[in-house]
């Protein structure tokens, strides 16, 4: 996912785990703006939509994933 996020734009790309529970990770990913966030949303190809999918083949909950957007505040 790095390699994909980098070349649409992200800034910094991040995967952790959380210590209480190793099998928990989140994947975090800065982008310019919250209107470059929306333009990677738009640009998604089939080859990327087909190596989300296979991240997803490691996800185990019965839920789906979760996603938070935070934006940054301008000073």
């Amino acid at each position: 996912m790095s390699r994909l996020r980098k070349r649409d734009g992200a800034l910094h790309w991040g995967l952790y785990y959380n210590g209480e529970n190793p099998n928990k990770y989140i994947e975090t990913f800065i982008a310019e703006s919250w209107e470059e966030h929306l333009r990677q949303h738009e640009r998604i190809t089939v080859a990327d939509r087909e190596i989300e999918n296979s991240v997803k083949f490691f996800y185990i909950d019965k839920n789906p994933p979760s996603v938070s957007h935070f934006i940054a505040e301008s000073l």
